[in-house]
């Protein structure tokens, strides 16, 4: 029907850059929202961690302030604890050598907000939003999902680069080169089952 269900608030100082539908974590039976952004007053970098059906705040995971985050996922429970991973796609904000930008993936427990892996990613040239990240399926027999980092090369003009890892080793396992989109597209990446 298009019908508004319910409001879920976020801090009035909250800048929203990504959502994702977490597993429920309080045992009222309803997903939980977490809401990647920043503190306009602070700049905290941080998911804050929202029930969806009463809009409580169940927690905040705070992300590496050296990065600007880019994307959000969730990821299954990785350390046994019962709640799901957040990982977060962040670009370096620190000075840019050869055009190569620093990226990693900071996986956090969505309950605790304790660092399990950063993900390391680099090769890729600085265009702000012009990389995407997705969860792949398990594809080196250790139970854990892969995460996969797409975008352009920083060294070569002609290619664009996807970088696949590990999310509980954070192990690079393989790169794929892939010609380049034409100048200033977006490139995005999606998993199919």
């Amino acid at each position: 029907s298009g019908a508004l269900l319910r409001r879920v608030p976020c801090d009035a100082a909250w800048w929203p850059r990504a959502m994702v539908r977490v597993p429920d974590m309080n045992g009222n039976g309803s997903d939980e929202l977490a809401l990647l952004g920043a503190n306009r007053r602070n700049g905290l970098r941080a998911a804050q961690i929202r029930d969806s059906l009463t809009g409580a705040s169940l927690g905040l995971v705070p992300f590496d302030p050296g990065y600007t985050p880019v994307k959000m996922l969730a990821l299954p429970d990785l350390d046994g604890n019962g709640a799901s991973e957040l990982a977060v796609l962040e670009r370096s904000t620190s000075i840019y050598v050869d055009g190569d930008v620093p990226a990693q993936a900071e996986v956090r427990d969505a309950r605790t907000g304790l660092v399990l892996r950063r993900v390391d990613f680099t090769g890729f040239a600085h265009q702000e939003g012009k990389v995407d990240f997705a969860a792949l399926a398990d594809s080196n027999g250790n139970g854990s999902p892969e995460l996969a980092v797409v975008g352009n090369q920083a060294c070569c003009s002609s290619s664009a680069l996807v970088a696949i890892s590990d999310a509980l080793t954070g192990a690079p396992l393989r790169q794929q080169f892939l010609p380049r989109p034409e100048y200033g597209a977006r490139v995005s990446l999606a998993a199919l089952p």
